[in-house]
């Protein structure tokens, strides 16, 4: 119990605590399921030194992970095993120490509702980004999107074509960024750093398209243009998901807590800039927009369907 309860010590600087939070903490810093490999490697080559010594005779492999170099990790398991091993220590009566069935109980049904929770949290959060339970997505995300509804890329016949230089990449990249940014600055006016943040704004790999994508699923497809190669990318609304991409953008809008008022002027200075910028656009052979249609999404964003 000493030993598991120093090697907590040593990887977290504190003794060990509340379990459950000692379990939440020890997610963060080593066993979230999500973690980045990069981020653990430069963990572990920290701890490495720091635990560089062997466990008592008998430690179960299950409470301690041996990391290389002779140094041993305390797992969760051997988290929840020190309330149980120091109660048993308590009710010492004779040189044999049992441990309480309750107790290996406890501990166990701690670790299966942790590890539950792990396991599921990105499918959970996954399902609640869909259901647009989340924070409100971003501006630059949702006038992305509603760009590619105005240029009529539905179906990957009429796909964003990523071209295959970067020079020209970069000409489309700038075109289609202006009424993008034009929309996004209108329905947040007073957080302009989203709005004009390039990270936001890059048309294949900025956060606003990444976001876009995990709220909307395989509604909105980034996949490699067979026809460079694999060179470059291409970007549409999968066939049939326009009813359900428009329902979430409104339903974005909503949660944003846009004014009709704010939603129609901005809708329309995107429609302007876009105009603008459509012969630049349409010399890419990447726009397929028609006044109807257009005229039909600002009914459906303002008034619902």
């Amino acid at each position: 119990m000493a030993d598991l309860s120093e090697r907590f010590t040593v990887q977290y600087g504190d003794l060990p605590a509340e379990p459950a939070a000692d379990l939440q903490r020890m997610r963060e810093a080593l066993f979230d399921p999500v973690s980045r490999e990069e981020r653990l490697r430069r963990q572990l080559d920290t701890l490495r030194p720091k635990l560089a010594w062997d466990p008592p005779e008998g430690t179960p492999v299950v409470l301690v992970l041996d990391i290389g170099d002779g140094a041993w990790l305390l797992t969760p398991e051997g988290r929840v095993a020190i309330p149980a091993l120091d109660a048993a220590l308590a009710g010492q009566k004779t040189d044999q120490i049992e441990i309480d069935e309750l107790d290996i109980s406890a501990a166990e049904h701690l670790l299966a509702n942790t590890y539950r929770q792990w396991t599921r949290y990105r499918l959970q959060r996954v399902l609640t980004l869909r259901e647009g339970q989340d924070r409100p997505m971003l501006p630059a995300a949702i006038a992305t999107v509603l760009f590619l509804l105005i240029n009529g890329n539905v179906g990957p016949e009429w796909a964003l074509v990523q071209p295959k230089d970067e020079e020209t990449r970069d000409r489309l990249d700038a075109a289609v960024t202006i009424p993008v940014q034009k929309f996004a600055e209108g329905i947040a006016p007073r957080d302009r750093s989203s709005s004009t943040d390039r990270r936001h704004l890059q048309l294949y790999n900025g956060y606003g398209l990444s976001e876009a994508r995990r709220r909307l699923g395989s509604d909105l497809v980034l996949e490699r243009d067979p026809d460079s190669g694999g060179r470059s990318k291409r970007l549409y609304i999968e066939p049939g998901a326009e009813p359900r991409i428009i329902e979430a953008l409104a339903r974005e809008l909503k949660a944003r807590g846009v004014p009709q008022d704010d939603l129609a002027l901005a809708f329309d200075e995107m429609i302007e800039a876009y105009e603008g910028q459509r012969p630049q656009i349409a010399a890419f052979g990447v726009t397929n927009a028609r006044p109807s249609r257009t005229k039909q999404l600002r009914k459906e964003l303002l008034y619902g369907r």
